[in-house]
């Protein structure tokens, strides 16, 4: 088996690693959020629009895998034209990992103690987008461009940005 196929697949898992425990972490016990009741939110709101994320993402790499290993370019021109192909995937799984944490964010109630304040109100439960939005950004990276990066088949094995000098590493030249 190609050392490149080895690092792909250690790339969707360190991506799935991420999504999962680490950014399960760092808002349960690193980060300075808002909430209420931190984990409680990551439980029942978080986890499962990361799981939802994984599977989309994962659904985007697999489509641009088929993708590469079915195209026939027959010049580097008309290889260098499917970049743009491969940015709207990348452009549509982030925006894509954006709208399920919305969905999962706006229609997830989440079940814990209401801790009124000092005029009887219950706080407002606010999610962390501050720390949401660039760990969406480190979601596309993690499991789609550097994923795609080692799996590119065929003549668009080097289209993915900087996916030349990653390759460099795992093959001989």
């Amino acid at each position: 088996m190609k050392l490149r196929y080895i690092a792909g697949g250690l790339a969707v898992a360190l991506g799935v690693i991420w999504m999962t425990v680490i950014t399960h972490s760092l808002i349960t016990n690193i980060l300075d959020v808002s909430l209420q009741d931190p984990a409680q939110w990551a439980q029942q709101v978080y986890l499962p629009a990361g799981v939802l994320s994984v599977i989309i993402y994962i659904g985007f790499l697999l489509a641009w895998i088929y993708y590469s290993y079915n195209c026939r370019c027959k010049s580097c021109i008309e290889a260098k034209q499917t970049i743009s192909l491969w940015i709207s995937l990348f452009c549509m799984s982030i925006v894509s990992n954006v709208f399920s944490l919305i969905i999962f964010i706006e229609f997830t109630v989440v079940q814990g103690l209401a801790i009124p304040n000092s005029k009887g109100l219950v706080a407002v439960n606010a999610p962390p987008y501050e720390y949401l939005v660039p760990m969406t950004l480190i979601n596309g990276l993690l499991l789609f461009w550097l994923p795609s990066c080692f799996l590119s088949q065929r003549t668009l094995r080097f289209i993915p940005p900087f996916s030349y000098e990653l390759n460099t590493v795992t093959e001989k030249r």
